[in-house]
């Protein structure tokens, strides 16, 4: 490692225990869950014993319900089929072997509608029920009647189809709830190549920076449709959606866990989103393998006031939005993916709030961003075989990982955090 690039990627000590309601920033799940891999499965599993667990939220929340399913089929050595998003049972886990879970499913006639095992039964077998709820922006009135309970429906501002499930009275017969919600998508527009959306919102940033045009050559009525995005102003409308829908709807979604959860009964436990690869372009390699060229360093100084950054995960922002500045310099700039800076930035800016306003509110924060930085720091180059390709292997590893680091932290919040 190049000493530029050690001294960027410096980050400081941390100790374990960082708070009632905080887990760590850094967990190095390949170090927790494999310094006694035999007990990894128990001491998980002695947390969950005569627990009702509900996760809810979106895509992200959905796939680390997967995950916990996958890591209890390994141990237990049987399936827990899961019918995609909305169609999700529950899921009795932690049995014993020689116990058959009530009403199971892979009977010979299992029956129709899969009653659920009561709280006694639970700690009578040494088990835990598993639960996922979809909804993907936490939407949380309290009236059950409300239309957005009923039916799928598409976000009036990207187009994209959403998808609510009333979960307060679920959450409040949970004793450990999983809470949720990823990044908001760009409009559905945006994949015909129409970006004219950003141009109409509020400045957040300095939007004039790295670029190459004077201004009378800029934003000219036919530019307002140009294909390819400008970097900055990507940057800047993932900060708008931030501030104007993302914290108004965080606040809606704490008033509602105040009034209708009462969180002091049940341990609530928030799962933070992690970064995209880019699909495309050079930041696609440039994550993985970092490097520092002039126009890093001048991003550096614009975004971090002449400091370098603390952490990978600035780090991984920084270099995306340089390779991006980079290719536009080159007029390459439609090799680039700006869907995943725009994710991505979001990702950044709510792991931001949510570490600092959930313990406020008696929610617990468990971090899951693995930076790609740091991620190639842990394990090395040789999982990525040729620089300038990253295969789809690389990605699942990569989700695995934060699988672990999910399994790692769930189980220090619960058995640490009390």
């Amino acid at each position: 490692m190049s000493p530029v690039h050690s001294e960027y990627l410096q980050e400081p000590a941390q100790s374990f225990l960082v708070g009632r309601y905080r887990a760590p920033d850094t967990l190095h799940p390949k170090v927790a869950l494999q310094a006694h891999p035999e007990n990894a499965s128990s001491d998980l599993c002695a947390s969950l014993v005569g627990k009702r667990i509900a996760m809810i939220g979106g895509e992200h929340v959905y796939l680390l319900h997967k995950l916990l399913l996958q890591h209890r089929e390994r141990a237990e050595r049987k399936a827990f089929p899961c019918l995609y998003r909305e169609f999700c049972t529950h899921h009795q886990v932690c049995l014993p072997p020689a116990i058959m879970p009530f009403d199971d499913p892979s009977a010979n006639d299992p029956p129709r509608f899969i009653k659920s095992p009561t709280a006694q039964q639970l700690i009578e077998t040494g088990s835990a029920l598993l639960s996922y709820i979809i909804s993907d922006t936490l939407f949380s009135s309290p009236d059950e009647s409300s239309w957005e309970y009923s039916v799928p429906f598409l976000d009036p501002t990207t187009g994209v189809r959403l998808h609510e499930t009333y979960w307060l009275a679920a959450a409040r017969k949970a004793n450990i709830v999983v809470l949720g919600r990823g990044p908001i998508s760009t409009p559905g527009q945006t994949y015909a190549g129409n970006w004219s959306f950003l141009h109409d919102l509020p400045d957040y940033i300095d939007k004039t920076t790295g670029r190459t045009e004077t201004p009378s050559t800029a934003q000219t009525p036919h530019e307002r449709l140009r294909t390819v995005p400008r970097p900055l102003e990507v940057v800047n409308a993932a900060v708008h959606v931030t501030v104007s829908r993302f914290l108004p709807d965080l606040l809606q979604v704490l008033r509602s866990i105040r009034q209708e959860v009462r969180p002091g009964k049940r341990r609530l436990i928030w799962a933070g989103s992690w970064y995209r690869l880019p699909g495309r372009g050079s930041a696609q390699t440039v994550l993985p393998h970092p490097c520092f060229g002039s126009t890093v360093k001048n991003t550096l100084q614009t975004f971090l006031n002449h400091r370098p950054p603390v952490s990978s995960e600035q780090l991984d922002i920084i270099w995306q939005i340089s390779a991006f500045l980079d290719a536009e310099v080159a007029n390459i700039a439609e090799r680039e993916d700006p869907w995943a800076l725009f994710y991505n930035v979001q990702v950044y800016l709510q792991n931001s709030v949510l570490k600092e306003l959930l313990p406020q509110h008696g929610i617990a924060f468990l971090p899951l961003n693995i930076p790609w930085s740091r991620y190639t720091h842990l394990h090395g180059r040789q999982y990525f075989g040729n620089a300038s390709h990253i295969s789809l292997g690389t990605e699942m590893q990569r989700i695995e990982v934060i699988g672990e680091t999910f399994l790692t932290g769930l189980h220090y919040i619960l058995r640490f955090l009390e």
